[in-house]
């Protein structure tokens, strides 16, 4: 299946994670049993699929934060087909506005949104990251130019571990020390 999000920012097209990523991110949930997961950007869903499996194996559950209501359809969609429909919730519009932050801590945050978002995103959820939580971000080597400031955020806070898994695209792996 060959699924693309076209970025407004970029003016091309954006892959959702590959299946290698997403094996990898399921399998940090499960290795950590990590049960409240909130993503930013669902997109078409692809990695929302991932991240739902492996919550079915933890017991948790995933929100996951999209502005596009068509996407959300396509996702909805994909999660019914897939038998995710109870482990993921969508919620439909701009993540600034999303009032379910507050019922954090979460213990799994993925952010896959709009670049220049990275960084506002990242300080308004990273007091809601549970000690030796994760928070995870797509597109942090092939897009690093338009994510200086957050890549800066997570790489000199002294309260974070961070790490990038070397795909083509580039993930990052941050773990809020305890």
């Amino acid at each position: 299946m060959r699924l693309f999000i076209r970025s407004n920012i970029l003016h091309r097209p954006i892959h959702p994670i590959t299946p290698a990523e997403g094996e990898m991110l399921h399998d940090l949930i499960v290795k950590h049993g990590l049960k409240k997961g909130l993503e930013f950007g669902t997109g078409e869903g692809v990695s929302s699929v991932w991240f739902g499996r492996a919550m079915q194996k933890t017991g948790g559950m995933l929100t996951t934060i999209e502005a596009d209501r068509r996407l959300c359809k396509q996702a909805e969609e994909l999660f019914k087909k897939e038998g995710l429909a109870k482990v993921i919730e969508v919620w439909r519009g701009n993540a600034f506005d999303f009032p379910a932050l507050d019922k954090g801590p979460f213990d799994f945050i993925f952010l896959d949104a709009e670049k220049e978002d990275y960084a506002p995103l990242f300080r308004m959820s990273l007091p809601r990251l549970a000690p030796g939580g994760l928070f995870s971000a797509h597109n942090t080597a092939n897009l690093k130019s338009h994510l200086k400031e957050f890549l800066s955020l997570i790489q000199s806070n002294p309260g974070l571990s961070t790490q990038f898994y070397g795909s083509k695209a580039g993930v990052s792996l941050t773990f809020k020390n305890t």
